[in-house]
């Protein structure tokens, strides 16, 4: 089991990265990626390239930008934070939609 993460969308006019939100919420522009439990520590499964994540977790810095779907809200700070905790990074997903 992991957990997915998204951008935080409610009121927003366009997603941190600039782009219009899409009307599903599991598209990759909206969906960040899922992190689960590895054997060596904790893995991230790319929705979105990492230079694409942090890039728009720099221009939120502050705001709750990123939210899980059990509904805990991140700043994008708390999620780079989160980032540079992750062991492996699984790009092999980047651009589609999974969940």
């Amino acid at each position: 089991m992991g957990t997915n993460y998204y951008w935080y969308i409610e009121n927003l006019p366009q997603l941190p990265t600039g782009e219009l939100l899409p009307i599903d919420h599991d598209h990759p522009s909206i969906h960040i990626g899922l992190s689960y439990s590895g054997s060596h520590g904790s893995n991230f499964i790319l929705a979105q390239s990492l230079e694409v994540i942090e890039k728009a977790c720099k221009k939120v810095f502050d705001d709750h930008a990123v939210i899980d779907e059990y509904g805990s809200s991140f700043s994008g700070k708390e999620f780079l934070s989160f980032l540079n905790n992750i062991y492996v990074f699984d790009t092999h997903s980047i651009g589609k939609i999974f969940s």
